[in-house]
């Protein structure tokens, strides 16, 4: 069995998986469509959302907008600049809403923010 990991810098929500209420084959079917591959530069494959299920553990659910993504097993060479405006932001934390609302999650517990996740899977 391999691992591949990538390391993302995204806005959105940090979850816990076993705060879904979804049964484990629905949530992976509703993700699937927002999952990225990890050999693809290409991120944000449905309404400008990554979904990042943990798949060394399966502890956290990372779902945002991704506006950086390190290759395959490597590391960012370069320092990350944001280059969003308080209107982006408020139209990625409304599609992040969205689908966190899809999965379940009560959206009175949650606040989006900045993440840099190293994921697993």
């Amino acid at each position: 069995m391999s691992t591949q990991v990538n390391t993302y810098v995204l806005y959105g929500l940090l979850l816990k998986i076993k705060d879904c209420p979804l049964d484990e084959a629905v949530l992976y079917n509703v993700l699937e469509p927002y999952t990225d591959s990890a050999f693809d530069a290409a991120t944000n494959p449905l309404n400008g959302i990554t979904a990042l299920p943990d798949g060394l553990n399966g502890d956290y659910l990372a779902i945002g907008h991704v506006i950086a993504k390190t290759d395959c097993d490597t590391h960012f060479n370069d320092p990350v600049a944001v280059p969003a405006y308080a209107l982006q932001i408020w139209s990625w934390a409304a599609s992040v809403a969205g689908l966190a609302k899809e999965l379940g999650y009560d959206l009175r517990k949650l606040q989006p923010h900045w993440i840099v996740v190293s994921h697993y899977r």
